[in-house]
């Protein structure tokens, strides 16, 4: 599990409402993929903790997806909020 670098979850879960689960992602991921998920409303950034590694995040077609959920103090991680501002400030759509 240690060389997993790369995920992309492509439908198949069309219950699902928030992602990730907060011990479902290792941190070796470097990319990551979410899309045709009709249903997903949230993204949980306490799944995202240690994903150190992680440098590209790409979400399509997620309808419902509204937000981040909010994180109690202390418990956001810091690298993937950092990680995130900076990549909506350049307006890629990368990602």
């Amino acid at each position: 599990m240690e060389s997993l670098t790369r995920m992309t979850i492509i439908g198949g879960c069309s219950n699902l409402k928030l992602f990730p689960e907060e011990v479902l992602l290792h941190a070796s991921l470097i990319s990551l993929q979410v899309g045709e998920l009709p249903k997903l409303e949230m993204l949980n950034l306490r799944g995202f903790q240690f994903l150190t590694s992680l440098k590209g995040l790409r979400i399509n077609s997620c309808s419902k997806l509204l937000s981040f959920t909010v994180c109690q103090k202390g418990s956001c991680p810091s690298h993937f909020s950092e990680w995130l501002s900076e990549r909506c400030q350049q307006s890629q759509g990368e990602d």
